[in-house]
């Protein structure tokens, strides 16, 4: 009987895992969907995100979790969900410390998606964002166009000179 109860334990925390969120709280469940995207089960980290963005979705910190999910979604060859969350970011979170890299990210995905429009439109405002640093030093995205359908990103660092 013993090892029974030992095995039926197991069990339990296997399938618990395996299931992804486990509605524990906001940080417990998001720390499991990182765990997954860490080991590299994307398909676990981006349904374990998606079931935390409908469970919780008006976390305040929901901004990290759309940027796994969306970085899991790209992991798994799907542009078009990574973009669905990478512009909830950008509309939902103006002030997210994960907004510039989701403009730019998304503007990869919707190219990878075909749709050339909307990632030059992205990869512009990417461009434009600026983000205030220490001091009096500013830094912008600049994006270099390589070649037809591919970007490179580049840190431009502009000083408030008075």
């Amino acid at each position: 009987m013993k090892g029974m109860s030992g095995r039926i334990i197991i069990s339990a925390g296997i399938m618990m895992m395996t299931a992804g969120v486990l509605y524990g709280d906001y940080a417990q469940d998001y720390n499991t969907a990182i765990y997954f995207y860490k080991r590299g089960e994307h398909d676990l980290a981006a349904k374990s995100i998606e079931e935390i963005v409908s469970h919780y979705p008006a976390e305040r910190r929901l901004d990290a979790a759309l940027y796994w999910g969306a970085q899991s979604y790209e992991r798994l060859g799907n542009p078009r969900d990574a973009l669905r969350m990478y512009r909830r970011i950008v509309s939902d979170f103006p002030d997210s410390a994960y907004r510039i890299d989701a403009l730019y990210a998304a503007g990869q995905s919707a190219s990878d998606a075909g749709d050339y429009q909307e990632a030059l439109a992205l990869f512009g405002a990417s461009a434009h964002t600026t983000i205030p640093a220490t001091g009096r030093i500013r830094s912008k995205w600049r994006v270099i166009f390589l070649f037809p359908h591919r970007f490179m990103r580049v840190w431009c660092f502009t000083a408030n000179i008075r």
